[in-house]
């Protein structure tokens, strides 16, 4: 391997050839020129399918071409794999995931392909999961499940360094220290669900030997896979959900049973078949079961339809108040109810409610304990609907107060707004407290967060009858005695208390606000009239200066105008909700012969912390021929309210913030971002709320823009209509894109009109010419009709009809005959 130096000037014009991605530790301006396309591909293995079993390993680069960049790519700061760390699949079922290199400066296409082309794939178990790459879009990986297991897939970076002839060299700097290569890698936890039907087995509770008329059951609490419930397994995380390994169906009429997810909903008297149908689309094991009449719930009678609980009932501060509470079953036929109540709560941070501790067999019966201040409402619900309601009131009347006396040293400054400590019982009384000040030149103000005093900023002690002195000479100062009392608003209560305060006259004159990690910087940032944007449950803290510097935190006023927001103590700072508060920090010093103050502010702005990211759409086409600018919109951020900082990624590189081009809430592209991308090739774009503690996005939505020529003229089924049976899977072709070989289908929806009868998958299947198949797995779980819609990237769609009958239509597993349905086209 050469060595080569790094001069001055050859560092301006470095080489980052071939896939390079120029040294990382310093970035620095480089000259232009183009990668070369010369990029071997070398696999370990292929198997009878192309599928490559072990890794995809990118050769060393070659060629004679000077590679140069055209433009500085800043450094490169991650590799990621877009999407959640842990997939499900289901065996033969393809799918592709996308890696992408995170950088902060510019950077071209043609540079982006070359790093991806270098991008190491590799499968920890090719027998459970095989993996080739996209050969159009390089940073995609294309998944094929074989078995059950669990793999870890992995892509790995390291940036290597190479001459204009393709071969490695060290690269170093003007010390003669060699700069190292550095490596990115990002994986990915793959588990594959294969199971066969003798995994599987049904096993109805005993305590349950009936399905009853009205009532609603969780199929997967009864359907065992490798003697655990499906319940159980998505309950530790072992599945996401029961589809991860079966579809339930039910063989009877529509008005016997009609099964949506995993939940069987019992209409009538009957018999009934439950069938988990496999992944591969195969029925798996059965059980008939019997529904009857029964005795349903006819109305449910709550003992007392309104409840309060008082922590104020008793003088203990540790009290804890709870009610029983029972409800009347009434049944048709008078005899006991089959079916099951359980009882929930609205509102867990104001009431709780379980089983009632001396008759816990007994679900009629339970308890409800208070929790927090509020009101809540207790439902106890039957499986077959019925429902009787207790509404709860929490309240804290207010037993006793104490206000906490000052210190012996300790004063009240004039201009300075501060709480008085006040210890109530209960603790979790919030009531505003009523608050008298015996002196006027002391103002005094009640919240529900406590009581506040503010003494006139001017306090003309001189003539004050109660002045004190102490001290002699230069070292004199002056204060004076003012008695407060605060006492419960509610008349009820009688709760009171009083107190004496000291309060003396202050001369301190703010000079700057400033946040605490700012302090040794050499031009710290005055908040002064700023905005801070935050989430609740964040602190902050800060420094109040006076002109020579000096902290005099303990000097100054902190108020926060919206307590519910923020709150703010001696310069920490509590968001404490969502919504506006302003910071306002004030002192009092001498102007002349008089006193005045002197105010900083600046406004909180707080926000729920985003937790997802919802695209307008996750899927958009650029067509080549109309070089039209493609709009990426964000439609919402989660939970309501959310309103975190976007960045904005395309391909991995981050963009600047432009009012034209890129804001917060949307991104457009123009020609420029399909430059030099040829048609079939993607371009992927992702929105970003936040980062975790290494630097990877932790909330993100991913756009895929494909780049087509031209868009599509039609998209069609070959097969308009479907008709099966209960439980009964089939494989209809992906539909037809007329006038376009590279807009794709890229989405596929169920109307939700009535009851869902179909469920939809769609696979890629690897046929034995090596060729892919692109199928519409549909499953029919109960009588009726549904339409499945397919869209294309550029926005045509197609319909496919699907009915489903309890009878006929076709066994489990097999592909549609299709026939092409003729139409009248305009």
């Amino acid at each position: 391997m050469k060595r080569v130096q790094l001069t001055a000037f050859v560092r301006k014009l470095t080489a980052c050839a071939l896939a390079a991605a120029m040294t990382l530790c310093v970035p620095f301006e480089a000259s232009a020129a183009e990668f070369s396309d010369n990029f071997p591909t070398v696999f370990d293995s292929t198997d009878e399918n192309g599928s490559h079993t072990g890794s995809i390993d990118p050769d060393k680069p070659s060629g004679t071409d000077t590679t140069y960049i055209n433009e500085n790519i800043g450094e490169i700061t991650n590799l990621i794999i877009y999407g959640p760390k842990s997939i499900s699949l289901k065996p033969k079922q393809e799918t592709t995931i996308s890696a992408a290199l995170l950088t902060d400066g510019k950077i071209d296409n043609a540079t982006i392909a070359a790093l991806n082309k270098q991008i190491k794939w590799t499968s920890s178990d090719p027998k459970v999961v095989s993996i080739r790459r996209d050969e159009t879009n390089p940073n995609k990986c294309v998944l094929n499940p074989r078995s059950s297991g669990t793999v870890k897939i992995t892509a790995k970076l390291t940036v290597k360094h190479y001459d204009e002839n393709g071969n490695e060299v060290q690269i170093t700097d003007e010390e003669g220290n060699v700069v190292e290569e550095k490596s990115f890698e990002a994986s990915v936890n793959v588990t594959v669900f294969a199971p066969s039907a003798d995994e599987f087995r049904w096993e109805i509770d005993k305590k349950l030997d009936r399905f009853y008329v009205k009532g609603t059951y969780c199929l997967s609490d009864y359907l065992y896979m490798n003697d655990r419930t499906i319940s159980a397994l998505i309950e530790d995380e072992t599945l996401n959900s029961a589809s991860d390994v079966v579809t339930y169906a039910v063989k009877c009429s529509s008005k016997t049973a009609t099964v949506s997810g995993d939940m069987l909903t019992v209409k009538k008297s009957g018999e009934v078949t439950l069938t988990a149908i496999l992944p591969d689309g195969t029925e798996g094991p059965s059980v008939d079961i019997s529904t009857e009449d029964g005795s349903p719930v006819k109305k449910l009678v709550a003992s007392e339809s309104k409840i309060v609980l008082d922590f104020g009932d008793k003088k203990d501060e540790n009290y804890v108040p709870t009610a029983d509470v029972s409800v009347e079953v009434i049944t048709a036929d008078g005899d006991d109810t089959t079916d099951i109540i359980t009882w929930t709560t609205s509102n867990p941070k104001v009431a709780t409610v379980d089983k009632d501790p001396k008759k816990p067999e007994d679900q009629t019966m339970a308890q409800i304990k208070a929790e927090g201040v509020g009101k809540a409402t207790i439902p106890a619900k039957s499986t077959s609907g019925k429902k009787a309601k207790f509404s709860v009131t929490v309240k804290a009347t207010l037993i006793s107060l104490e206000i906490v006396p000052q210190g012996e040293d300790e004063y009240a400054l004039s201009g300075r707004t501060q709480e008085l400590k006040i210890k109530r019982v209960p603790k979790q009384n919030k009531e505003k407290l009523k608050v008298t000040s015996m002196d006027k030149r002391v103002k005094v103000k009640s919240t529900t967060e406590g009581v506040t005093i503010t003494p006139a900023v001017d306090l003309k002690l001189a003539a004050d009858e109660n002045k004190k002195s102490k001290g002699e000479g230069d070292d004199a100062f002056d204060y004076t005695e003012v008695e407060l009392m605060v006492e419960s608003s509610d008349k009820n209560s009688g709760a009171s208390a009083d107190t004496v305060i000291k309060v003396k006259q202050s001369n301190i004159k703010l000079g700057s606000l400033i946040a605490e990690d700012e302090k040794d910087s050499e031009k710290p940032k005055d908040m002064n009239k700023q905005t801070l944007r935050t989430n609740p449950d964040n602190e902050f803290k800060y420094l109040a200066l006076d002109k020579e510097g000096k902290v005099i935190n303990e000097s100054v006023s902190w108020a926060s105008s919206n307590m519910k927001v923020a709150k703010i103590s001696d310069g920490v700072l509590e968001v404490v909700g969502s919504g506006t508060a302003k910071i306002t920090v004030s002192s009092v010093y001498k102007k002349g012969a008089k006193y005045a103050q002197i105010k900083k502010t600046f406004t909180v702005k707080s926000a729920p912390v985003c937790e997802e990211l919802v695209l307008k759409s996750p899927a958009a086409a650029y067509d080549l021929t109309k070089r039209k600018a493609v709009t990426i919109n964000i439609k919402q951020q989660l939970p309501k309210k959310a309103n975190d900082e976007i960045d904005w990624y395309v391909n991995g590189v981050k963009q600047k913030k432009d009012k034209k081009n890129v804001t917060d809430k949307k991104i457009k592209l123009s020609s420029s971002a399909f430059k030099g991308l040829d048609a079939g090739a993607t371009v992927e774009v992702m929105a970003v709320a936040g980062t975790d503690e290494y630097g990877s996005p932790s909330v993100y939505a991913v756009a895929t823009v494909y780049v087509v020529k031209p868009a599509a003229k039609k998209l069609q089924f070959k097969t308009k209509k479907l008709s099966m049976s209960v439980g009964s899977t089939k494989e209809v072709s992906a539909p037809a894109v007329t006038g376009s070989k590279n807009d794709p289908v890229v989405r596929y929806t169920l109307d939700k009109k009535g009851a869902s009868v179909v469920s939809i998958d769609t696979k890629n299947v690897r046929e034995d010419d090596g060729t892919v198949g692109k199928y519409v797995v549909i499953t029919g779980i109960g009588e009726g009709k549904a339409t499945v819609t397919a869209y294309t990237a550029s926005g045509k769609k197609a319909t496919l009809k699907a009915e489903v009958k309890s009878t006929g239509g076709g066994s489990g597993g097999e592909k549609e005959e299709e026939t092409e349905t003729k139409t009248n086209e305009k």
